[in-house]
């Protein structure tokens, strides 16, 4: 038995606006192994950080109340611990790298205070000792002159350079988790490259084990080994990677591969899901993505799919193919 380092199970979040309720998370499972790369995708609005931001107990509540399920961490449940021991747990056990490191770095610290702050907190050591290993973790994230950076302020590093920063930070107490939520989409493509291979060098060498959030899935094919696609809320595919790639049983799935443009291929327009992202305050009596779907049924309009296991890994919510 493979041992199991994150289990989510039957996770749901609402959150209450003057608007009405929106039903953020409906019933999300997931599993990660210990050392595996687990990528999370799906549009905008899909669930996706709400995830990750759930695990790290980042959610305020209120407006956000959680309605049902279980984080579990360990066979440990976090939506269960005192905050204290979450404070605890957060940089030491997990740690989380934010979409833009800009609006995540503090920006009147010096990189060098900001990566030996959370050393300091977590690890009991003076200042001096902190900055030091700061400069080390600045080296192993392939930052140029790492003792002159450690003196530096977020404005005065480039995009690459503050997401490095991030990075270090995360990595400082040595995490047994590590979430990248959108981690390289605010860098151009170059970096992003650069970002991405340093992340898999640092995996390959720590045994780190990585939850990657994003929206493209390039990058999932290139970085993880098992794969959850979201949507409205939910998980409606996942399973190991070459499997949901090769074989994509749900019709959201295939429509976002079908969106990935092709190497060779001339295409007058790319193809594109039709229909917009369901409105998460009204959801539908039936499938949340039966109204973009073009293979739908009548159950599709009458009835939720429930999750079920088709082959070893592979899991998907939809009438077509689960048997549901």
């Amino acid at each position: 038995m493979a041992a199991m380092l994150l289990e989510i199970s039957d996770l749901r979040l609402v959150f209450h606006t003057p608007q009405g309720i929106v039903h953020a998370l409906n019933g999300v499972n997931l599993t990660l192994e210990k050392g595996k790369v687990l990528g999370i995708v799906g549009e905008t609005g899909c669930g996706k950080s709400v995830t990750g931001l759930s695990i790290m107990r980042l959610v305020p509540c209120p407006p956000g109340r959680y309605v049902s399920g279980e984080v579990l961490f360990e066979g440990n449940d976090l939506l269960k611990l005192p905050i204290t021991e979450i404070r605890d747990l957060r940089g030491r056990e997990i740690a989380m790298i934010f979409q833009d490191p800009m609006t995540s770095l503090n920006p009147v610290l010096s990189a060098g205070d900001q990566v030996a702050e959370a050393m300091q907190l977590h690890q009991h050591i003076g200042r001096r000792e902190a900055i030091m290993k700061a400069a080390e973790l600045f080296e192993n994230v392939k930052m140029p002159d790492p003792q002159e950076m450690t003196l530096r302020y977020p404005h005065q590093l480039s995009g690459g350079m503050q997401q490095r920063v991030m990075i270090a930070m995360a990595l400082s107490c040595k995490p047994k988790l590590l979430i990248a939520d959108e981690a390289t989409s605010a860098l151009d493509v170059t970096i992003q490259a650069q970002v991405l291979s340093l992340m898999r060098e640092l995996k390959n060498k720590t045994g780190l084990t990585l939850l990657l959030i994003t929206h493209d899935m390039g990058v999932v094919a290139e970085m993880c080994d098992d794969v959850a696609v979201m949507y409205a809320g939910s998980v409606v595919e996942s399973g190991d990677l070459s499997e949901v790639f090769n074989k994509p049983l749900h019709p959201y799935t295939r429509g976002l591969l079908n969106c990935i443009p092709k190497p060779h291929v001339k295409e007058e327009k790319l193809p594109t899901i039709g229909g917009s992202v369901i409105d998460l305050i009204n959801l539908p009596s039936g499938c949340a993505f039966e109204p973009r779907c073009a293979e739908s049924q009548d159950i599709c309009r009458k009835e939720t799919p429930t999750e079920a296991f088709v082959g070893r890994s592979h899991r998907v919510r939809c009438f077509l193919n689960s048997g549901s």
